[in-house]
């Protein structure tokens, strides 16, 4: 493939950060992979975004979410919470700049989804990530 690019960059699983791709900008990015590690694919993604959920001693949960990479620059992030037994979107928060964590506390037996919301610009025109993160 390299040949009929003007620029090519290889790296190897055990080095990848997905930061990379923003540093490139590649145009085209391709993940090579070998049967035996196609299960490894099935959570593979890249977001601006990661999640965790927390369990606390009491039974309570947390959702920890946080810049997945270094120095981004996220801006205009939305982030919406819908409760299983709820018909509505509760918001948030608002962040004009998203650079650590963030910890939404759960009440116990909650269930439901997060909507992140990350955009280019502050009048919300140009979508960058939608993540739902389910609970």
């Amino acid at each position: 493939i390299a040949p009929y690019f003007e620029k090519s960059v290889w790296v190897h699983n055990m080095y990848f950060d997905q930061s990379q791709i923003f540093e490139y900008c590649p145009e085209i990015f391709i993940v090579e992979t070998v049967e035996r590690y196609e299960t490894e694919l099935i959570d593979f993604r890249i977001s601006f975004v990661s999640s965790a959920i927390e369990e606390l001693e009491d039974g309570r949960r947390n959702i920890l979410i946080t810049p997945a990479i270094e120095n981004a620059d996220l801006q205009y992030v939305s982030i919406f919470k819908k409760q299983n037994d709820s018909n509505g979107l509760e918001y948030i928060q608002v962040l004009e700049s998203f650079d650590e964590e963030l910890v939404i506390n759960l009440s116990e037996n909650e269930s439901g989804e997060i909507y992140i919301y990350i955009f280019e610009d502050e009048m919300a025109n140009e979508l960058i990530e939608e993540i739902a993160i389910e609970y």
